[in-house]
């Protein structure tokens, strides 16, 4: 079928079987580009990477059916079998054995591991500009999403008594924690008095994950025991 498409190498039955025009297409492997028509400067190497492909360009697929159901999507990368086997979108980087397996609408995300797109309590199938980085067993340890948030859930459950200039939600996310003035508004006086303070029970303890430093403090759950909660 190819009519004026140069450049192109094409090794395998079926590979670049449907080109016309396009041009430095590099074609390995069985079905591997078989329908790419107009589309150039794609590579696939693997039995039927990049094999539905007609008009995205610029596309990087190495293992079987890696990038399979890449229509016209374009400037993806995915590396591993069955990669990005079945997002359809543009500018994603997959790296790892059926890494970003699931995704499917979802454009400009990064995976590496072996993170599907929907495990360990996250879903990004069709979310788009996220980073990952995952284990072998695919669950995700770390990520970056669209507005550039980081999320660590282990370093929930890692605790530690020394200074909390960082808060950590429940669900790993990062924040940084600050007392200045810039940062509130709608400031008023509190209302507690002494009472409410002298019920407060100063405290020495060693944390759980610290060994035996000894610090200083109050029990968090004292202080919302004594009406001041918003202090805890």
């Amino acid at each position: 079928n190819n009519t004026t498409g140069a450049n192109n190498t094409a090794v395998a039955s079926n590979s670049l079987d449907a080109n016309t025009t396009g041009a430095s297409n590099t074609a390995l492997g069985l079905n591997s580009l078989g329908a790419n028509t107009t589309a150039s400067f794609n590579t696939a190497v693997g039995a039927s990477a990049l094999k539905t492909n007609t008009t995205g360009g610029a596309n990087t697929a190495f293992g079987v059916e890696a990038g399979f159901a890449i229509v016209t999507g374009e400037n993806n990368t995915v590396i591993g079998r069955s990669a990005g086997i079945a997002t359809t979108a543009s500018n994603n980087t997959f790296i790892g054995r059926s890494s970003g397996s699931q995704i499917t609408s979802g454009a400009s995300n990064t995976i590496i591991g072996r993170y599907q797109g929907n495990s360990g309590g996250l879903d990004i199938r069709t979310s788009s500009n996220n980073i990952v980085l995952s284990d072998g067993d695919g669950v995700p340890r770390l990520r970056l999403d669209s507005s550039g948030d980081l999320y660590v859930q282990r370093v929930y459950d890692n605790t530690t008594g020394n200074g909390a200039n960082v808060f950590v939600g429940s669900d790993g996310q990062f924040e940084r924690s600050t007392s200045s003035q810039r940062y509130k508004n709608t400031v008023n006086d509190a209302t507690y008095g002494l009472a409410e303070l002298l019920t407060l029970r100063p405290v020495t303890y060693k944390n759980n994950n610290d060994g035996d430093t000894v610090f200083g403090g109050l029990i968090a759950e004292e202080v919302h025991d004594a009406g001041l909660t918003e202090f805890v």
